[in-house]
């Protein structure tokens, strides 16, 4: 799975072409090398919802590796007010969030998780 509301710089752009490039390998429609990433596997997952309507501001971006205590980012009121900061409660990866600036209460605001892979002790 890959981008998210439409929303892709010209770097995931290109990556997605060539993952469409080597799925096309993969099947034969395409000539060339199919070396194809594996699956990560998510475990540990967080869902962190709004506890308030306001203006979210993310210090991250989906696909970054981040650390437990690492601030994911901040509601504001619609006059700059800071109403709440969200923390990662453990390491992991952000695998979507909110790329919207108004935020209503019980809307999701971002998800992240920890790649099986991935022990407690690594960063």
């Amino acid at each position: 799975e890959m981008g998210q509301q439409g929303i892709w710089s010209e770097e995931e752009s290109s990556l997605y072409a060539e993952k469409i490039k080597g799925i096309m390998r993969h099947l034969g429609i395409m000539a060339g090398d199919a070396s194809l990433t594996q699956p990560v596997d998510i475990t540990q997952s967080e869902y962190v919802d709004s506890a308030y309507n306001g203006c979210w501001h993310s210090d991250v971006k989906v696909g970054e590796k981040i650390v437990a205590s690492q601030k994911l980012g901040h509601i504001e009121d619609f006059f700059g007010n800071a109403l709440d900061e969200i923390y990662a409660r453990h390491d992991g990866i952000v695998l979507y969030m909110a790329s919207s600036l108004s935020i209503r209460t019980g809307e999701a605001l971002i998800a992240y998780g920890r790649p099986t892979n991935q022990n407690k002790s690594e960063k």
